[in-house]
């Protein structure tokens, strides 16, 4: 007997309103008779698949266990559904250990089993896992679909190994699969770890011709490789693009263009970038102010930058310590020692512990004008 869809609708909430890891116990007597009804392993489908919607891997392990031990066959449906449900709860290490624990039971995983497993690996950041996976599904007669691909690829972004993630982007043609946007944006990401911002731009480029639309974590990605790179000409141009592409830029889109801004010393477009937020109706974060700020202080802008220092609060943003850093830097390139101590004052009202850079800003400025005493 297969559960319908209502019925495990209706077990799941059952099962759920049980509250927060419920014990082995009380899920086997929430099943009731069900255990004597659905004797066939696919009557049990339907409810893992909705637990694992539910993001309730806890009680999809205990009905996995449960299943063991009343006599249930278990097959790669189950396993997987249980594996992929402690994927998505960020469980990845218990995710790996009941795939491992799946092989040693002689259970053949399918390809779902290996796409659940390639994303654990990529949510613990084993991109070295990750690839030996990959590499076992071959072995197993299992070709990879889009997905595994692109969680093998995002295991390797996430290790930030470019180089890897390239390779298995090579792989795909010859696999007759087609990258998608998910592939390349990993794949750009994995580049911008790697701060390998040409081989992103080449990237970014072959997605355009193939037709595909960059999304705006394409986009993030692609903007941060150039600012790691000091493409700030680059950066710009890509950010220039989005509108044209009907692309809404977010906070971190900004947050990239405004780095690479600052990190080549463009305190006019950064801060013209950072106004550019709030006229399209987002609002600002810490970093970014930073960034103006140490824009600003790469050309002893200090007046500009104790302006926007001052107007913080105005944008509900409430300074860190690299914040306060940022604005004394630019005091002490321009000489301005007693802004700067008096910027120092400051942190303790907000609750602020100067560092090192912080004194060595101060010493700075104080020595520059003679004020050493």
């Amino acid at each position: 007997m297969i559960v319908g869809g209502s019925q495990s609708y209706q077990l799941a909430a059952k099962l759920c309103s049980l509250g927060a890891e419920p014990s082995l116990q009380a899920v086997r007597s929430e099943l009731g008779q069900a255990l004597q009804q659905w004797r066939q392993p696919q009557g049990w489908m339907p409810l893992l698949s909705e637990l694992r919607k539910n993001k309730r891997a806890d009680i999809a392990l205990h009905i996995l266990r449960i299943l063991a031990s009343s006599g249930i066959e278990t097959d790669a449906f189950h396993y997987g559904s249980v594996v992929s449900a402690l994927e998505r709860m960020e469980k990845w290490q218990q995710a790996l250990h009941l795939f491992d624990e799946m092989v040693s039971e002689f259970v053949d995983p399918d390809v779902a089993c290996f796409n659940a497993a390639l994303s654990a690996c990529g949510k613990g950041c084993q991109w070295e896992q990750a690839q030996d996976l990959f590499a076992e599904m071959p072995l197993k007669r299992i070709h990879p679909d889009l997905r595994c691909f692109n969680a093998v690829i995002s295991a390797c972004e996430k290790g930030g190994k470019w180089q890897q993630a390239i390779s298995f982007m090579a792989q795909m043609p010859l696999q007759r699969i087609g990258p998608d946007v998910i592939s390349y944006s990993a794949a750009i990401s994995a580049c911008e770890k790697g701060e390998e911002w040409l081989q992103a731009l080449g990237l970014f480029t072959e997605m355009s011709l193939s037709r595909l639309h960059p999304s705006v974590i394409t986009y993030n990605a692609a903007i941060s490789a150039c600012e790691k790179g000091g493409q700030w000409q680059q950066a710009l141009s890509l950010f220039a693009q989005m509108p044209v592409n009907e692309i809404h830029a977010c906070v971190i889109t900004y947050n990239a263009a405004m780095s690479a801004c600052e990190k080549a010393g463009q305190w006019q477009r950064a801060l013209t970038l950072l106004f550019q937020i709030t006229m399209n109706g987002l609002n600002p974060d810490v970093i970014g102010c930073n960034a103006v700020l140490s824009a600003c202080g790469r050309e002893s802008q200090w007046l500009q930058a104790l302006n926007l220092f001052a107007k913080m609060p105005l944008m509900k943003m409430h300074p860190s310590v690299i914040t306060v850093n940022a604005a004394m830097g630019a005091c002490e390139k321009a000489g301005q020692w007693q802004r700067a101590l008096h910027l120092m004052s400051q942190m303790s009202s907000k609750q602020l512990n100067p560092n090192v850079i912080s004194y060595v800003a101060v010493l700075s400025a104080c020595g520059k004008e003679g004020q050493w005493e």
